[in-house]
């Protein structure tokens, strides 16, 4: 690649990426927004504007893309010491994370890298910090864009789509950067318009580490377009607990979940979503599609699994509920009253109702033919 490239210090670089989610959840067709998001789709030769249900939906695809009708979520940031990368997702109020970023990147003088960030990131964040009625000040010179030519920032920033376009027509994604040098996909769980959906269904959570995996992609495929793949060895979340990143940095260099893991995890009294949407990161690096891993799911049963039914023991703790299993509770409970089995059966529906939905449908006509033979 070329010279600017291969004469940057990996120790000088904070790669960054923002995510963004629509104004708001559903547009008001009486505001001022819906307005002017609907001029904005007309018909340049006729004027015609789409009707409104039209632009409602066109807004929760596309708005998060306009830096005039969305909101920054999340900016995770990015370095490198040594080999190792050190991550970390900047979250909170819109006006929280814009300070937070534009301190980080004064304090250190690092030369930001990212994919696309000249044609989206830099704006959106000064016109943000506009809209926040932030002292524009505060944006260090060297990543402030406005009035300025794409070319007259190469010298303080690295934008990966620009160095891989070089004099092509077309830009590259970064999930197509990702898949020309062999570089796991950050974009297998969200993407595009289910970001804002995420957001606005699920929190932030899921966002700041979809947005963290942009960062340690980007910072991957800076190392191999310096000729370097597969240089950096290890990645820590500066955000998570010390036991937590080892165990999440060995399952993604293994590619492997292994019963032992599954238990740790499982009983560690952390947040279930949290626990999964980890794991399923972590083996993203060497599995194409981690929800398709066996270890996965066994991982997600021990954790929704967790309920203990008086009377029900045959059935196991990771929601497991087979014809095996039926046919062990019918031969096991067949000299009790009637009374006695519809209360059995009634605990085992609480408990269908208090795990995962795929486990639920597992069991479900396990349970009707239980439920038959028992009434």
């Amino acid at each position: 690649m070329n010279k600017q490239i291969r004469n940057t210090d990996l120790e000088k670089i904070l790669f960054f990426d923002i995510e963004t989610v629509s104004r708001n959840k559903k547009i008001n067709v009486d505001s001022k927004e819906f307005e002017l998001y609907s001029w904005s789709l007309r018909d340049r030769t006729t004027g015609f504007i789409p009707p409104a249900n039209e632009v409602t939906k066109h807004y929760e695809n596309n708005a998060a893309l306009k830096p005039e009708f969305n909101k920054i979520v999340v900016t995770s940031i990015g370095y490198i010491k040594g080999t190792t990368l050190y991550y970390k997702a900047l979250v909170g109020e819109q006006r929280d994370i814009i300070e937070k970023f534009y301190g980080i990147v004064d304090q250190t003088g690092y030369k930001v890298c990212g994919h696309n960030i000249k044609g989206f990131d830099l704006p959106t964040l000064r016109i943000k910090a506009l809209e926040e009625n932030m002292d524009l000040e505060l944006i260090p010179e060297n990543i402030n864009d406005s009035g300025k030519k794409p070319w007259d920032m190469d010298k303080f920033m690295i934008d990966t789509m620009d160095i891989l376009k070089g004099t092509n027509y077309n830009n590259m994604s970064l999930d197509a950067a990702c898949m020309i040098v062999g570089i796991a996909s950050s974009k297998d769980d969200i993407s595009g318009p289910y970001v804002t959906k995420t957001y606005y269904n699920e929190g932030v959570d899921k966002i700041a580490t979809y947005c963290n995996r942009d960062v340690i992609a980007t910072a991957e495929l800076f190392c191999a377009l310096q000729g370097k793949r597969g240089f950096i060895t290890d990645y820590v979340n500066k955000d998570a607990p010390k036991e937590e990143v080892n165990l999440m940095v060995h399952i993604a260099k293994t590619g492997a979940l292994n019963k032992e893991q599954i238990n740790l995890l499982a009983n560690s009294g952390k947040d279930k979503e949290h626990i999964v949407t980890l794991a399923t990161s972590a083996l993203s690096y060497t599995h194409e599609k981690p929800s398709d891993y066996e270890p996965l799911q066994d991982l997600k049963d021990a954790l929704y699994g967790k309920v203990v039914i008086v009377g029900l023991e045959v059935v196991e703790t990771k929601g497991n509920l087979g014809a095996t299993e039926v046919k062990k509770l019918i031969k096991e409970h067949k000299d009790k009253t009637k009374e006695e089995k519809a209360n059995m059966l009634d605990n085992l529906k609480k408990y269908l109702t208090n795990i995962d939905k795929i486990s639920q449908k597992r069991c479900s006509s396990a349970f009707e033919l239980l439920e038959k033979e028992w009434n």
